[in-house]
């Protein structure tokens, strides 16, 4: 890259998170057999007048508004990065026990509703009934019933009082 002498230039100091202008005072040309090699040396913005070496300096920008766009690039991967991680550990620790929680429930819901020969009833307003069949005038069939449209909670709106 070709700067001009006096041009002002941009550079992030990693270590304290600072954009910082830097101005470009020497232009240093080498020929030798091999070809030409072009070197910068740039004054810091300090008390000190420093002079570095402009190879010596990471992420060099020529206008605030490159470094606003690598900037925000860096943040979204950042952002993107954590939202992945977060989904992965959602995927890890929350999922799999959730689908067991539902299997497990509808499994002890259908096993008491067929051993215990009874049947949930909402009666509204929160209330639910349980009717038992110690006589026996509930058939299999609505048992069976009952316990298939657990999962949509047909059997609560089919007993509905």
């Amino acid at each position: 890259m070709s700067y001009n002498v006096g041009q002002v230039l941009y550079t992030i100091i990693k270590e304290k998170q600072v954009v910082i202008p830097v101005r470009v005072v020497e232009q240093i040309i080498k020929k030798n057999l091999d070809g030409e090699e072009t070197s910068y040396k740039v004054l810091l913005p300090n008390k000190k007048s420093q002079k570095v070496d402009l190879e010596k300096l990471e992420n060099v920008f020529q206008d605030l508004d490159d470094v606003n766009s690598y900037l925000l690039k860096k943040s979204k991967s950042t952002i993107d990065k954590m939202i992945e991680d977060a989904m992965i550990l959602e995927e890890d620790f929350f999922e799999e026990k959730v689908k067991e929680e539902i299997d497990m429930c509808i499994s002890e819901t259908k096993n008491s509703i067929i051993n215990s020969d009874q049947i949930k009833v909402d009666l509204g307003n929160g209330q639910v009934a349980n009717l038992i069949n110690s006589t026996g005038i509930l058939g299999k069939e609505v048992l069976d019933k009952t316990v298939e449209g657990e999962d949509t909670d047909e059997s609560v709106a089919s007993w509905r009082l």
